[in-house]
């Protein structure tokens, strides 16, 4: 199996998809899948498109680019957003520098990364919203502030979380990309 076909039926698969169903999406033969996924052939240039299109990926993530695999670089690009304790906006300031540096030399940091900074910018403008809303809609300040706290707990447990994960080598989208702000 060739490397673009491993990258292929890996991405595919952890969509949940089939090969028929990608087939038809990307608007393709079953059997150019099949073939492709197998390593008999390359894929040209426009299929790849409309395979990557249809998966939703960038076709950066399966082409051979010569990006180095560095679990450490993406373990602390999960754990940066509970910097938002020691610096204002560091939930989004330190995982956007180590993305800036890395997405182009390790191996699913742009699309970790971008994942994540989306994230932290949604968290950033519905908890401002979250605690406007208090502020103004209840007097009681310590419930504010024990709301704020909750909210901001959230926000370092579950990095803390998918940094393990990431760790034990699953590495998959582990945010929702509601909104995307970069790609």
């Amino acid at each position: 199996m060739s490397a673009t076909g491993e990258k292929i039926t890996h991405l595919r698969k952890s969509r949940g998809l089939t090969q028929e169903e990608l087939a038809e999406n990307a608007r393709v033969n079953l059997r150019t899948v099949q073939r492709i996924e197998s390593g008999d052939t390359e894929p040209r240039v426009t299929t790849l498109r409309a395979l990557c299109n249809a998966m939703n990926v960038n076709i950066e993530e399966v082409i051979e680019t010569g990006l180095c695999e560095n679990r450490s670089i993406l373990f602390w690009l999960h754990l940066t957003p509970a910097a938002v304790f020691l610096l204002p906006l560091g939930n989004i300031i330190l995982p956007l520098i180590l993305w800036l540096s890395h997405k182009d030399k390790t191996s699913h940091v742009r699309e970790q990364g971008a994942n994540i900074i989306n994230f932290q910018i949604l968290w950033y403008v519905v908890t401002v919203i979250i605690v406007g809303i208090l502020m103004f809609g209840l007097k009681d300040y310590m419930a504010t502030a024990y709301m704020l706290l909750l909210v901001l707990m959230t926000n370092v447990i579950y990095p803390v979380f998918v940094a393990i994960r990431i760790r034990k080598g699953k590495i998959r989208n582990y945010y929702p990309a509601i909104i995307r702000f970069i790609r």
